[in-house]
């Protein structure tokens, strides 16, 4: 990927921070679209100084870097967070992805929301059964609040119906929301999973990370893995983390959305909704996600703490809104709007009607 290309891909109010560190020690490189510096020797600050005019921050860490929630980092006098809205990716080379389509006001019975939770079983092979059958009794709710803040159609896979079979439709929609149980091991990768329904009166199903290469996700916009540890994976050495972002990414995702540690089930619920509410009124998928942990670090006491919101990252395209559909309440209310101003034309008309002599 040469330097030339990846700053004709940046906007013109980004900065790119790609950072490289080994033994020998690191550097960042920070990169607009008219600028190049390198800065070497990361020990005592890892922030670059940044222009002036670049809300937006688009971050490629590496290795344990990976780890690091850079929102929750000091900048100027306040957290990052509070200034710029912050992407991540796995290589600078995304940027010179050709971009996908986004549907803006599509009518309401577009289907745009494919929503997964509240998984039902009798026994889980790899865990504790009856200790997840208790952790997850807001994922139902958190999926039904979602679709009712979106416009369109969704489809709603919960309890019993909480299959991953279903990820297997050639038919990708553009938002897809997984609240479930996952579980990353980075000493034993191949066993980091995402939990499913069998049929609710079996044996609890599996999503392995390998099986998450191989999904036909080239049409979705957004992937919102609502669970537990879904950043989370095994360091590698110039690439960053193999976790499940990188894995729906490279099955065709566009950007993800994902958590570096456990969050607790009911705080995750609310901080969904105004995340999606705000991508339903056209916030790009950074600064829609800005803007609930904002709602968060400013409501006070508890959910102000950064482990309530600074788990959340989001990876890949995060500078485009997704596609959005118009609501069934809006297209009622506007209908209401023209009965109403005909009514009243109708009225004015007859009273200024000139009467036969």
């Amino acid at each position: 990927v040469e330097l030339e290309a990846v700053q004709k891909a940046l906007p013109d109010d980004a900065v790119l921070l790609d950072y490289w560190t080994s033994a020998a020690g690191s550097a960042v490189v920070s990169i607009t679209r008219s600028s190049a510096k390198v800065q070497r020797k990361l020990a005592s600050r890892l922030l670059p100084p940044l222009p002036d005019k670049a809300p937006h921050l688009i971050i490629v860490p590496d290795g344990r870097l990976a780890s690091v929630p850079f929102e929750m980092l000091h900048e100027g006098k306040g957290l990052l967070i509070e200034q710029h809205d912050v992407t991540y990716m796995p290589t600078a080379a995304m940027l010179l992805r050709p971009p996908s389509p986004i549907r803006r006001f599509a009518p309401p019975w577009s289907l745009l929301f494919r929503g997964f939770g509240d998984p039902l079983f009798a026994s889980a092979s790899l865990d504790d059964a009856a200790q997840l059958r208790a952790r997850l009794t807001g994922s139902a709710r958190e999926v039904r609040t979602i679709a009712a803040e979106l416009g369109g159609k969704s489809l709603l896979h919960l309890g019993p119906d909480d299959r991953k079979g279903y990820l297997q439709s050639e038919h990708a929609v553009p938002l897809l929301h997984i609240a479930s149980h996952a579980f990353v091991d980075p000493e034993a990768i191949e066993q980091s999973r995402i939990l499913f329904s069998s049929n609710g009166a079996g044996p609890a199903d599996y999503l392995f990370l390998k099986e998450a290469y191989e999904l036909p996700l080239s049409g979705v916009e957004l992937a919102v893995l609502s669970a537990c540890d879904t950043e989370r994976g095994k360091p590698l050495a110039g690439e960053g983390i193999e976790s499940f972002s990188r894995a729906f990414l490279a099955a065709g995702a566009r950007s993800t959305v994902t958590t570096l540690w456990r969050v607790p089930d009911e705080t995750t619920a609310s901080f969904m909704r105004i995340f999606y509410y705000h991508l339903q009124r056209g916030a790009s998928r950074a600064e829609a996600l800005r803007l609930a942990k904002l709602r968060f670090l400013r409501g006070g006491a508890p959910t102000n703490d950064p482990r309530y919101w600074a788990a959340f990252v989001l990876t890949g395209d995060g500078l485009r809104p997704v596609s959005t559909a118009i609501r069934w309440r809006s297209v009622g209310l506007a209908l209401a709007a023209a009965v109403a101003l005909l009514l009243v034309t109708v009225k004015v008309w007859l009273r200024t009607k000139p009467r036969p002599s």
